[in-house]
C-alpha cells in the first residue's frame, strides 16, 4: 500500500477559525488555514498536487517529513516553486481576476514563474508547461472542492488523502 499524507480541513464559525491538519507517518502539522475569500489556500494546493503529481509542493514535502521552516521560499526548490505558481494561477481564476481559458492560465503561470526566477540559479529550472488536459482536470477538482467546502457546515471537517511518490 502506498504511503499517503492526509489533509483535514476543519471549518470554523468564521474564516479565521478554519484550520488545516496535515498528517503522515512522518509528522503532524496543525495550523490556521490561509483564507483568501475562496476555498482555503491549502485546498488549492491539494488539487494542484493531486493533478500535477510529478512536482512536489508544500503538502507532499510536509508529508515526507520535512519541517515547515526547511521548505519555506526557495528552500523547497524549483518543483515546489512551480506548484506555488500553479496554485497562484488557479487562485486568480477562482477570484475571477481573469478568464478561465487555458491560454490565459498558461500566461499567468509563466508570469508567476518569471517572478521567481531571481530566487534560483538558471540551471535549476527545467522545462515545464502545464498541459490543457491537466489544467482542465484541476479546474474540475477545484470546482468539486469549492462545492464541498460551501456545503460543509461550521464545526465539521473534510479529509483528503494525497499519495506520496
Amino acid at each position: 500500500m502506498a504511503e499517503t499524507v492526509s489533509i483535514t480541513f476543519h471549518k470554523g464559525g468564521s474564516k479565521k477559525d478554519n484550520t488545516v491538519v496535515i498528517e503522515s507517518a512522518k509528522q503532524k502539522l496543525v495550523f490556521k488555514a490561509w483564507q483568501h475569500g475562496i476555498i482555503p489556500h491549502e485546498m488549492v494546493h491539494y488539487a494542484v498536487e493531486s493533478v500535477f503529481d510529478e512536482l512536489k509542493g508544500f503538502l507532499t514535502l510536509i508529508g515526507e517529513g520535512h519541517k515547515q521552516d526547511e521548505i519555506e521560499g526557495r528552500k523547497a526548490g524549483v518543483p515546489a516553486a512551480y506548484i506555488e505558481c500553479l496554485v497562484g494561477a488557479f487562485q486568480y481564476e477562482l477570484w475571477g481576476l481573469c478568464p478561465a481559458t487555458n491560454e490565459q492560465f498558461v500566461s499567468n503561470f509563466k508570469d508567476f514563474t518569471q517572478k521567481n526566477e531571481g530566487d534560483f540559479a538558471p540551471e535549476q529550472f527545467f522545462d515545464f508547461t502545464p498541459d490543457n488536459t491537466r489544467i482542465d482536470r484541476c479546474r474540475k477538482l477545484l470546482s468539486d472542492l469549492t462545492d464541498a467546502w460551501g456545503l460543509l457546515l461550521n464545526g465539521r471537517q473534510v479529509k483528503y488523502d494525497l499519495p506520496l511518490r
